[in-house]
């Protein structure tokens, strides 16, 4: 259990300085409705493991069951995909037949994570663990694949391909870290649940100061 205490609460202090640093940059105003997204994606991440520490540190049992703090981490890959598809891919991809490689490309490499994802929780893990676990790769996948389309996809006028590449980067590699940790917990892996916690902190913390820095270059 101290394991998964030190991974949640790392996790916890990575997106709560993400959400904080977010919020305080979108007040002057000059941030798009897409920079704003990703904070709500950083806040559900930063609840979701507020609520496995407390449930931790009040012996609820974490192992076994659906646990509501997994829906933060759905949550925040949610915003994530939703703030590609909603705000950005419109821009991006016209839908044209000489995109369709792109998006075959992105597609494929999406649903093969969600698989692999999948087949990598143990199998006699119990059922409501399982399903919380689904729900996890299915966000991160969703998410994935528009993160993956905007890393191939060629640059329009204005560069906001260019500008977004880094932060579509690092919420990728976010969800990798998240289905390597379930794998881990599913396998009572402890150790490397809170080994795969530090680079996921490490991207989460730089999450919106990268895209931040994007922004600016697509506003310049």
């Amino acid at each position: 259990m101290m394991y998964i205490l030190f991974s949640e609460t790392a996790v916890m202090g990575a997106a709560i300085f993400g959400t904080v640093y977010g919020l305080i940059r979108c007040r002057s105003g000059k941030m798009p409705l897409y920079a704003l997204m990703s904070v709500m994606g950083l806040l559900c991440m930063a609840l979701g493991s507020f609520h496995t520490v407390i449930r931790v540190m009040t012996s609820v049992p974490v192992e076994g069951v659906f646990q509501t703090g997994t829906l933060g981490t759905v949550g925040a890959f949610m915003f994530f995909f939703s703030s590609n598809y909603g705000q950005i891919d419109l821009l991006v991809d016209d839908r044209s037949a000489a995109n369709r490689k792109y998006r075959l490309t992105a597609g494929a490499l999406s649903a093969l994570l969600l698989v692999s994802s999948i087949l990598a929780v143990r199998g006699s893990a119990e059922a409501g663990e399982v399903f919380g676990y689904i729900l996890c790769s299915l966000s991160v996948s969703m998410a994935a694949y528009f993160n993956i389309k905007h890393l191939i996809i060629p640059d329009i006028e204005g560069g906001v391909v260019s500008c977004l590449r880094g932060h579509n980067a690092l919420i990728l590699c976010m969800g990798l870290m998240c289905t390597v940790k379930n794998a881990a917990l599913s396998r009572d892996g402890y150790f490397f649940c809170a080994l795969s916690a530090i680079p996921q902190c490490i991207l989460t913390a730089a999450c919106f100061p990268v895209l931040e820095r994007g922004v600016r270059r697509w506003s310049e």
